[in-house]
Formats: C-alpha cells, sequence, structure tokens
C-alpha cells in the first residue's frame, strides 16, 4: 500500500498487526450496535456460509 500521500499530510502509518489488533479490542468492548458496516447478526450470518 503507498502511504506516501498521506505521509506528506503529516499523517504516520504504524504497523498493521497494532491496528488490526487496536480494531479487536475496539470490538471487544463494545456494547450496542455498530455505527455502519455489518449488524452483528449479519455477520454470524457470513461466518456461517464461510
Amino acid at each position: 500500500m503507498d502511504t506516501r500521500a498521506a505521509q506528506a499530510a503529516g499523517l504516520r502509518t504504524r504497523p498493521r498487526r497494532d491496528t488490526l489488533a487496536a480494531a479487536l479490542a475496539t470490538e471487544e468492548h463494545r456494547s450496542g450496535v455498530r455505527p455502519a458496516g455489518l449488524s452483528d447478526d449479519e455477520e454470524r450470518a457470513l461466518r456461517a456460509v464461510l
């Protein structure tokens, strides 16, 4: 992934592992519905067919 434009704008990148760990931690502590994306039921249905 080319991050040069983001870096030129002053943004930093972090290791993918850190990003995924943070996303998982957020999901594990989430209460209520997600503000965007699949609902819990939709995600379960998708996982069932994979």
